[in-house]
């Protein structure tokens, strides 16, 4: 008989192999055990929303949309008006100059609980359009109740402004309802989205997975779940969704309110468009930190979103999935997340141990991780999260 082919020899060689791959299979176990552990306990959600961020800022940014136009209301309106809120009467000759260009909708984002003498009534007059949608802001736990103008309101031309903040305090998700003390409230973007699909033949169905989905067009828009994607136990009050913007800002055109009054605007940049109005004044605050902001390569500005371009990339989201089909931000199921950072934990495992020299192993673990990003980016870029 050949030396090493006795069943005894063989006996021992297969045994420490067998103790190899135990010893390789107990490691990524107890790594992927903890890395998991800490993941439950919500200690890697800042990490992960930061490389979120990164994958964000990396990719891509979209073209402009030009189915929407923002009037914004600078610091040169401000002065020129002299007063803020802005007076009833300078937001009726607003209205009146857009109307008369012919837009799909028309969305005041601006509130408008109370009358800014003078030009009230003028101003009630301009309401009894069909194409207005007017905001209000529904009670949460940072913010109080502001009621939206009563005369909209009574034609159900109302949609809330409320976003979900995250722990450091920017926006990833957007709402489309919410039920609120037995009534279910529609979110401004939401409002805004339907009436300009409404034109399309685009109207809200119940989606025909079977699940309890909103669906416009061929877009299904899943529920955000508290655990999905790098969040743990985020609140998922309301129909939330995970917001997919189209870039850090001028993903729309922007005239100033002082433009438009004063006919500087041509009407062919309103018509069949939706026209949202609203504060882009430094001085008034309405601004919004998202993905874009705290980028450590300088590659965006630093000054977060403002409120009124939040609201309509919120819109475009909608608009972009129901008409042309854009991906939205899925994210996988927590036993697959499981599988994943599993299996990259046996990556790391088998080149520890069967690498004997430090630095090569070192090596082969930077690469593995470079490896594990780029393959998460491209993972990301096909709307996997």
């Amino acid at each position: 008989m050949k030396q090493g082919s006795n069943p005894f020899t063989l006996w021992r060689a297969l045994k420490r192999k067998l103790r190899g791959e135990m010893r390789v299979l107990l490691t990524a176990s107890s790594v992927a055990s903890l890395v998991i552990l800490l993941r439950l306990t919500g200690l890697l959600q800042g990490w992960e929303l930061a490389a979120f961020d990164q994958w964000v800022r990396l990719r891509p940014l979209e073209p402009v949309d030009d189915r929407i136009i923002l009037v914004g209301i600078d610091e040169a309106d401000l002065r020129k008006i002299g007063k803020w809120p802005i007076p009833d009467a300078a937001l009726a000759q607003l209205l009146q100059r857009l109307q008369a260009h012919q837009p799909r909708a028309i969305g005041i984002d601006l509130y408008r609980d109370m009358p800014v003498e003078p030009g009230h009534t003028t101003l009630l007059e301009q309401y009894v359009a069909s194409n207005l949608v007017a905001i209000e802001q529904i009670k949460d736990k940072t913010s109080p109740a502001v009621p939206p103008p009563s005369a909209l309101n009574r034609q159900h031309q109302v949609g809330f402004n409320n976003v979900p903040f995250d722990p450091d305090g920017k926006v990833r998700r957007g709402l489309l309802y919410w039920k609120v003390e037995g009534k279910t409230h529609q979110s401004f973007s939401l409002s805004l989205a339907l009436m300009y699909l409404k034109a399309e033949g685009v109207t809200p169905q119940k989606a025909t997975d079977g699940s309890e989905h909103l669906q416009l067009g061929n877009a299904i828009f899943r529920r955000f779940a508290g655990d999905d994607g790098s969040y743990i136990r985020a609140d998922a009050g309301g129909y939330q969704f995970l917001a997919n913007l189209r870039g850090p800002t001028n993903r729309f055109a922007m005239v100033s309110m002082t433009d438009v009054l004063e006919g500087r605007v041509a009407a062919e940049k309103f018509r069949d468009r939706i026209v949202l109005i609203g504060s882009t004044a430094v001085s008034l605050k309405d601004f919004f930190p998202t993905s874009y902001n705290d980028d450590l390569l300088g590659t965006y500005p630093q000054q977060p979103m403002a409120g009124v371009e939040l609201q309509a990339n919120l819109i475009s989201q909608l608009l972009s999935a129901a008409l042309e089909g854009r991906s939205a931000i899925g994210v996988w199921s927590e036993p697959m997340e499981w599988f994943w950072i599993w299996g990259w934990s046996c990556v790391g495992a088998q080149l520890g141990w069967r690498l004997h020299s430090a630095n090569k192993s070192a090596l082969a673990i930077l690469l593995s991780g470079i490896g594990l990003a780029g393959i998460s980016y491209l993972l990301f870029l096909q709307g996997s999260w």
